[in-house]
């Protein structure tokens, strides 16, 4: 074993025992000169793979016991981690919160993720993934089907009659192949890319006139592989929940220029920005509209920045915005 040593300016010791394959399995901490250290010890098994954390308290508890341990500790002082056959991490067990499951499709990639809590509620959280392995969905799938057999349905072709199921083995690719209703499942969170055919909102070009003059201001319409737009859910208990979205605008190098926010209140919260040449942001200019309000509807502000040599900031400076009411700090 290879040990490292660390003293901090508190006189804190840390030593690191770790393998010459650079698998660290000690950790100990303690203060100079005392014998008595927290110990936490890290277990791998003959792939490498790591398969328990044993903390502090647990290591005091296995010392006082000849190193052996039983179920009792092994679920609350003790993390815990399990594999598939393809060395893929199935289950975690986390102290205090119970296991938590993993069930992947045949690209290892996660689809389903369920904790304790929601193992109690026949809950699954599901990731739905497009043709190029990215996330278009996130949501809630309802069923008490344990992983196991959430996992056979994954490794083979399909044949059920969920629909949820089906849409969420397919491979698909563009936003009009998103599906959003099910009677299974409920889709909270939806990334859009590439595009902007999920909305009819527009680059607002007028508020980089308050922002300093930067590098390559104009808008590209060379998206792709680029999160266009996000939509999000609200848990407010509505039988029909609202949804509030995102549409985020580049320029050619991929670089955010503006991201227009849907607020809660029906209006739009829109954030723009210039950069230099190096993509330090020069300046932001916030607009934030409320037709709810029967006074200050729309608020605007606009923050610069300066840097030194080393790119390190050296000043912000903002401005606030108001009828009637322009500040500077």
């Amino acid at each position: 074993l290879m040990v490292k040593t660390t003293t901090d300016e508190d006189d804190n010791v840390t030593e690191e025992y770790t393998t010459k394959d650079g698998r660290l399995v000690l950790k100990a901490t303690g203060k100079t000169g005392n014998t008595v250290k927290l110990q936490t010890y890290y277990v791998y098994d003959d792939f490498g793979l790591l398969r328990y954390v044993i903390p502090p308290k647990a290591s005091v508890w296995l010392a006082a016991n000849n190193w052996t341990i039983n179920t009792v500790i092994a679920a609350n002082l003790c993390f815990n981690y399990i594999y598939d056959g393809r060395l893929r991490m199935i289950q975690k067990n986390i102290p205090g919160t119970g296991k938590q499951y993993l069930v992947y499709n045949l690209k290892d990639q996660v689809i389903f993720t369920q904790t304790a809590t929601q193992a109690a509620k026949g809950e699954w959280i599901f990731n739905k993934y497009d043709v190029l392995g990215r996330i278009i969905q996130t949501g809630v799938y309802n069923s008490t089907a344990s992983a196991v057999t959430l996992q056979g349905l994954a490794n083979v072709p399909y044949t059920g009659s969920d629909a949820f199921l089906i849409y969420l083995f397919k491979d698909i690719y563009g936003n009009a192949a998103y599906v959003n209703t099910f009677t299974t499942a409920k889709v909270l969170t939806t990334n859009y890319y590439d595009d902007y055919s999920f909305t009819t909102r527009t680059y607002n070009s007028t508020f980089m006139s308050s922002l300093p003059a930067g590098w390559n201001m104009a808008l590209s319409q060379e998206t792709t592989d680029l999160l266009t737009g996000t939509k999000t859910t609200i848990l407010d208990g509505a039988a029909t929940p609202n949804t509030l979205l995102t549409v985020n605008f580049y320029n050619d190098r991929g670089t955010l220029l503006q991201s227009q926010v849907q607020n809660h209140k029906g209006g739009w919260n829109t954030f723009t920005s210039s950069y230099d040449f190096s993509g330090q942001k020069l300046g932001m200019c916030t607009e934030i509209t409320n037709p709810q309000a029967t006074d200050n509807a729309t608020i605007k502000t606009v923050e610069t920045y300066t840097y030194d040599h080393a790119g390190r900031i050296t000043s912000t400076i903002k401005w606030y915005h108001q009828p009637g009411i322009t500040g500077q700090s």
